[in-house]
């Protein structure tokens, strides 16, 4: 997957112009809208994009006048036959809800270096809670961002995450359960290490969308 990341990265120096602009647009979309689907397929779709426009370019030919003069046409029906892939789903809320836990908990975590003695508390039923809702509030955001990419009213899209990230920071500090499980400094200290070793693990193979979520430019 790398290879052809750095394959697109290194042939995108070639575009020109209104060119580089069309794909960097295309790729952006691609991207944002790609959830779900086979991570390798995409890239390898994105790059035969690439191909033909640089290939269009050498005869003369823009961009748009090859591939039409709204990108997004064209990448919705190649969208459309790529295989949807479930793994990738999967891969995408694990790195949601692991983020979401290992962002508040290393967070606590930090605060109770200066409480010296008092240990840590972890309310389970209030990380799960906070964490799916964080899980599905990303999923939404994504289709938000991918389906409005482009578009003038983006102030209503905005105003949209806005309310989605209020609610989560609401459901964060009123939501209170009683399984609260106390850690000591040790354990603590063990378990935010591991989640923030497995959402760096997750994220270097996922990126949002595999090292696609990435934009070379």
């Amino acid at each position: 997957m790398s290879s052809l990341i750095k394959e697109n990265a290194n042939l995108q120096k070639q575009l020109q112009g209104a060119n580089k602009q069309y794909y960097e647009d295309l790729l952006v979309y691609v991207r944002l809208n790609s959830m779900g689907k086979n991570e390798r397929q995409t890239e390898e779709m994105l790059l035969g994009i690439l191909q033909d426009i640089l290939e269009a370019q050498q005869n003369g030919m823009p961009a748009q006048d090859y591939f039409g003069k709204d990108p997004q046409p064209i990448a919705n029906e190649l969208l459309k036959q790529l295989p949807n892939d479930a793994k990738q789903m999967v891969k995408i809320s694990l790195l949601a809800v692991l983020t979401y836990f290992a962002v508040v908990f290393i967070g606590s975590y930090f605060v109770s270096l200066f409480q010296p003695g008092v240990p840590q508390l972890i309310d389970v039923g209030e990380y799960v809670i906070c964490s799916i809702c964080a899980g599905v509030s990303t999923f939404v955001i994504l289709w938000l961002m991918g389906k409005n990419y482009g578009q003038k009213n983006s102030w209503k899209m905005l105003f949209t995450i806005g309310g989605i990230f209020v609610i989560n920071c609401l459901l964060f500090v009123f939501v209170r359960t009683p399984w609260v499980i106390p850690l000591s400094r040790w354990m603590a200290t063990v378990l935010a290490t591991i989640l923030a070793a497995s959402v760096y693990l997750l994220n270097r193979d996922k990126n949002f969308g595999g090292d696609h979520g990435k934009k070379e430019t």
